[in-house]
């Protein structure tokens, strides 16, 4: 074991950090963060009309979405099509024909807004999110790889969902 004056620090958050990296490994067959940024900003409206009741960020709301695709807009079916894994089984058939004869929207993901803030190191970026954060970014950044702001830029792209906790936590990791 460690000895040092921060080892206590590094008993305490060892356990954490593992789960941590964990949690930021990508499962299996999830959408990259281009696909996840297509969807968020080609599908709000019909997230809010067709899933309100389904946490946002997950698998459970893409497999919503999906659910719900002939009833979609076009450009959120296009978005949720063009994710890597592939839609429930007839889910295709039933968008409308409309959306099938016209070329599918290249929409670029919007950047994250990291630029905005400081590039936090691994460490720092950890010590924000660590306890008051953990939830949060489990349900809203799930695929965001912690590093230089990413987690935190991601977390207030998601202000609106954000608990009050993470909102105080945030507030102080600004420069």
């Amino acid at each position: 074991m460690i000895r040092t004056a921060a080892g206590g620090a590094i008993r305490r958050y060892g356990a954490f950090t593992i789960g941590f990296l964990l949690l930021a490994a990508p499962a299996r067959a999830e959408p990259t963060q281009a696909e996840i940024g297509a969807i968020r900003a080609a599908c709000s409206s019909d997230y809010r009309a067709h899933c309100a009741d389904v946490p946002p960020g997950g698998s459970a709301a893409l497999a919503c979405l999906r659910q719900n695709l002939a009833s979609l807009s076009p450009g959120c079916q296009s978005a949720v099509n063009a994710t890597s894994s592939a839609p429930p089984s007839g889910a295709a058939a039933e968008a409308p024909a409309a959306a099938s004869t016209a070329p599918p929207a290249t929409t670029a993901a919007p950047q994250p807004a990291h630029e905005s803030f400081r590039h936090l190191s691994f460490r720092e970026e950890f010590a924000v999110i660590g306890a008051e954060c953990a939830p949060d970014y489990r349900a809203l950044c799930r695929g965001v790889p912690p590093g230089e702001g990413r987690v935190v830029a991601c977390l207030h792209n998601n202000a609106a969902g954000l608990s009050k906790g993470c909102k105080a936590a945030l507030m102080e990791a600004r420069p």
